[in-house]
């Protein structure tokens, strides 16, 4: 049986990349499996929720723009070859366009769908997500109190042009490691406030380190990459599951977590990736039976 004394806490950033991450599926699984070692705010319930379809419609429209048909046409006044060979350029491309129409109209019309399943909140990563969700923690006054304290004072997270956010977060993080006896804590997050990092390395902010030593007694694992976190959870807290995603899956996952930051929040994957099969998880319940 797996020890209880760790909590996973994960930031609103991580939360949204499943909206725009094709090969996530099963780390979302995981992820519901956990959902007990969770620990979520309705801050951060309210940022994804505020977010996810903003990121869904960059991710989808910037990810079927190499669906252009203009691409496979073949410029003639440009090609310096012959006669045959332009003909036979001809007749292996011309009978794909039609194809590639019926697929990017197929595409459209499952993106539109999508993105208004995720403006009701019936697509199936928010559902999924609300199993993580439900029992998100609201602050009480006293906690907030202290976030505001803690802005003042100019203490991380957090910057100080920002509204009262990350500060009210850690301030709830450090009471529920307290009052759940948790002595471990896995922190994912792409914020810098929270770590320095050094050639792969994630290192955290001391003052938030010895916050959680002193108030909690809680050591604390950083990490700003998804899959490598919570897989980093599972092993050291001796997680017994049939959800783990491969190592060829958890490196496909990383890859593209790791280009996210690349392309303003839109992943950019390569026209061989794209396969009727390979859709992200925002599509990949309805297209399956569209396409």
């Amino acid at each position: 049986m797996a020890a209880t004394d760790g909590l996973l806490f994960i930031d609103t950033t991580q939360y949204l990349n499943f909206y725009q991450v094709i090969k996530a599926k099963k780390l979302l699984n995981l992820l519901i499996e956990q959902k007990a070692q969770v620990f979520v705010t309705i801050q951060i319930a309210e940022e994804v929720a505020r977010n996810k379809l903003r990121i869904a419609e960059r991710f989808l429209a910037g990810h079927f723009k190499m669906l252009d048909v203009n691409k496979f046409n073949v410029p003639d006044h440009l090609f310096d070859v012959s006669a045959s060979t332009a003909q036979k350029l001809h007749q292996l491309l011309d009978p794909i366009v039609p194809q590639i129409n019926e697929i990017k109209e197929t595409l459209k019309n499952a993106t539109l769908e999508t993105l208004d399943r995720i403006s009701r909140s019936e697509d199936e990563v928010t559902k999924a997500l609300n199993e993580v969700f439900r029992n998100a923690v609201r602050e009480t006054a006293d906690e907030l109190e202290r976030a505001k304290t803690r802005k003042e004072r100019g203490k991380p997270p957090g910057k100080q042009a920002d509204p009262l956010g990350d500060q009210l977060t850690w301030e709830q993080l450090l009471a529920q490691c307290k009052s759940h006896n948790k002595k471990r804590v896995w922190i994912i997050s792409s914020d810098e406030d929270y770590y320095t990092k050094h050639d792969g390395n994630l290192f955290l902010n001391p003052v938030l380190r010895q916050e959680l030593m002193e108030i909690a007694g809680t050591e604390a694992f950083c990490f700003d990459n998804l899959d490598k976190g919570i897989n980093d959870f599972v092993d050291k807290m001796g997680v017994t599951t049939d959800k783990l995603p491969t190592r060829e899956e958890s490196k496909a996952i990383q890859d593209e977590l790791d280009s996210l930051s690349s392309y303003s929040g839109v992943h950019a994957s390569t026209t061989a990736e794209l396969s009727i099969t390979g859709y992200p998880p925002v599509l990949s319940v309805r297209v399956s039976d569209t396409v």
